[in-house]
């Protein structure tokens, strides 16, 4: 699509079309309303780099693209198997298309072998998605090289030198436990399969702080080591089946996240339905993959990964125009609670 059939349906100049969309001089209020309606019919998004002079929020661009830079030491497929990062990478495509920016993937796993296109010559920013336990020299230029924004959760950037948008993940335990006790229950559990995961563990210990300071008896239950696949179900049932041997058993089941709760619903719905029905779920997410397949639908935490995504770009964004200068900032994205289904 170009300027050219704007301009045409607008019944304007091309040389009009480019004044408004760069904003370089006046162009009438009718005139800009018929060349804003021409682009919503033809869905014209005008390009971040284009011929003509730029506006201030552009003067950053200069090869119109931008990288999503994951430096986990996972494989691609791995990484885009993640329960979570789906969300993430359309949040992000949303905000690079709204942008009129280009969107280019790379993997630096471990921090060793850069991408050739993290250059200035090949892009304009870094959006930086993972940690690496080994922060390169060679990373470290090429960041001091270019706009960062590190998204998500984890970072190699403690002193804060490049900008943050992630979301709160501290918050998430403060509001399962706050939803449960709204809803009555007094005695509850924590559970996850993953005993190590940096971000199980902050839930669970935020949960626990604050059902424990709400007056709530907790129990948190969790492997000595990691498990993973067919190996988490005996655990499950072994967890299950404790509850249901005593009356003195928790009433909800707060899983640190929505997949996890998904493989907890089919156990509950299978074999311990008649004597724990009225055990009540919450993961974490608000996974798509995931939800749809409980009936009825628990409740779950939404972290609004697909905001976090946008509002990384559009900090970037600034980054490449006038505000490149400006000192870093922290964005905490905050979650919400998505109700479970009335019937649940």
């Amino acid at each position: 699509m170009s300027i050219t059939k704007v301009a045409r349906l607008a019944e304007v100049s091309v040389a009009t079309v480019s004044r408004y969309i760069n904003d370089t001089s006046y162009v009438a209020e009718g005139t800009g309303e018929r060349i804003r309606a021409a682009m919503d019919e033809l869905a014209y998004v005008p390009r971040a780099l284009r011929p003509g002079p730029k506006r201030k929020e552009r003067t950053g661009v200069r090869t119109g693209n931008v990288m999503l830079l994951s430096l986990h030491a996972m494989s691609p497929t791995e990484m885009y198997r993640m329960p979570a990062f789906p969300s993430l990478l359309g949040g992000v495509q949303q905000g690079v298309e709204e942008k009129g920016l280009n969107l280019v993937l790379a993997h630096c796993p471990g921090g060793r072998v850069l991408p050739p296109a993290l250059t200035p010559a090949k892009v304009d920013g870094v959006l930086v998605f993972g940690r690496t336990p080994l922060f390169s020299p060679a990373l470290e230029r090429a960041f001091g090289s270019l706009p960062v924004v590190w998204v998500f959760r984890e970072h190699n950037d403690p002193d804060r030198h490049h900008d943050h948008v992630l979301y709160d993940n501290r918050e998430v335990g403060v509001l399962a436990a706050r939803h449960l006790h709204g809803l009555g229950h007094r005695r509850v559990a924590f559970f996850s399969t993953l005993p190590t995961h940096e971000a199980y563990c902050q839930r669970r210990d935020t949960f626990r702080t604050t059902a424990a300071g709400l007056g709530m008896a907790v129990e948190v239950h969790e492997p000595e080591a990691a498990l993973n696949g067919a190996d988490q179900i005996p655990f499950i049932e072994r967890m299950l089946a404790r509850f249901a041997a005593t009356s003195e058993r928790p009433t909800a089941l707060f899983c640190a996240a929505d997949d996890r709760m998904l493989m907890v619903h089919h156990v509950l719905q299978r074999q311990f339905a008649d004597r724990l029905g009225e055990l009540v779920l919450i993961g974490c997410n608000n996974d798509p993959l995931f939800m749809p397949q409980m009936r009825p639908r628990p409740a779950t935490i939404d972290i609004h990964l697909e905001q976090v995504g946008r509002e990384a770009v559009s900090l970037l964004w600034q980054r490449l125009g006038e505000a490149r200068f400006a000192s870093s900032v922290e964005v905490l994205v905050k979650p919400c609670i998505v109700p479970a289904d009335p019937l649940a």
